[in-house]
């Protein structure tokens, strides 16, 4: 699919050969994701809601419906893509264990306006370069690819098919700790990228083998802030945020 925002498009042109006359109707339909102008009528007419009752277009929803007599007849439309508003809430659970880090994070969007096949999320560039990404609750994972600028490690998630409303991907891996007894080691987070607005909650546990010391910003928050991630915390818990 080409990513553009706006295109020219004009009538397609049906001639029945030999006709003696030749009258008609033209009615564009037009998907929430896009706007749509004329630019150019030439030989139409727009219909009365009498006259779609005579070329079947009663239950056509549009604005864009027109009749012609005779020919020629033509017309150019601007198509503009409407820019979806989004937004995400991301929920983290990091478990540390002396064999290492793991992470599911659950990054739920919420699309308004129109449609979106490409998400996109980032990890901190020392995470694996090999990750789990799932869709959820119907929502199937395509393709995935990667790129690194900036020192994080930028995720590129197509779906299945354009998706507005609630879509949910899931991402887990785990990691070695970058020490035996790292200090001061900024514990990966996952951020939704080309958003108009996000929040975080997360939930770190520990293990009875690691004396482990948390130093954040981030407020504490009630373990049910989580209540809407599939993943259950379990009894070592250090602290949610």
């Amino acid at each position: 699919l080409n990513d553009w925002q706006e295109q020219r498009l004009r009538f397609p042109t049906f001639v029945l050969k030999d006709a003696e006359s030749d009258r008609g109707a033209i009615a564009v339909q037009v998907s929430d994701e896009y706007e749509v102008e004329p630019l150019e009528i030439v030989g139409l007419e727009p219909l009365t809601d009498s006259e779609r009752k005579n070329f079947g277009l009663v239950d056509v929803e549009t604005r864009l419906a027109y009749r012609y007599e005779t020919r020629p007849v033509g017309g150019e439309l601007m198509i503009r893509r409407l820019r979806p508003w989004s937004s995400a809430r991301v929920l983290s659970w990091l478990r540390i264990r002396p064999q290492g880090l793991s992470v599911e994070s659950e990054l739920h969007y919420s699309i308004r306006r129109a449609r979106r096949q490409q998400l996109e999320f980032s990890l901190p560039l020392d995470t694996p370069a090999s990750i789990t990404i799932e869709g959820r609750n119907g929502v199937l994972v395509k393709e995935t690819r990667q790129r690194e600028e900036a020192g994080f490690r930028f995720w590129t998630v197509l779906l299945d098919q354009p998706r507005w409303d609630a879509i949910t991907i899931v991402v887990t891996w785990t990691q070695a700790l970058p020490t035996e007894a790292p200090a001061n080691w900024a514990l990966p987070l996952a951020r939704a990228e080309q958003v108009q607005y996000q929040s975080a909650r997360v939930a770190i546990e520990g293990s009875p083998e690691l004396d482990v010391r948390l130093s954040t910003s981030g407020r504490r928050v009630d373990v049910g802030e989580l209540a809407d991630a599939s993943f259950v915390v379990g009894a070592r818990l250090l602290g949610a945020y």
